[in-house]
């Protein structure tokens, strides 16, 4: 099974210049899911990904405030 990639209707990214690394999280503008992308950000390779699934969370502001958190620790902004 193939596994579409559906566009965010926002994103917001978060920046680690010391180490050349950024996060983006966004909503999927389908299922209103919540997700943050991890990634090195000389060569644009995918380091870690995680989602927030509507159902579980909720599409407003709890998965937003997660997938933030999240982004931030990554990044340490």
């Amino acid at each position: 099974m193939t596994k579409t990639f559906h566009a965010p209707t926002r994103t917001k990214s978060f920046f680690d210049t010391e180490y050349g690394m950024h996060a983006t999280i966004g909503q999927c503008d389908i299922d209103g899911h919540w997700w943050c992308r991890y990634h090195d950000s000389d060569s644009g390779g995918l380091v870690e990904r995680r989602d927030w699934p509507a159902a579980k969370f909720g599409s407003g502001s709890l998965g937003e405030q997660l997938a933030t958190e999240h982004a931030r620790s990554l990044t340490r902004n």
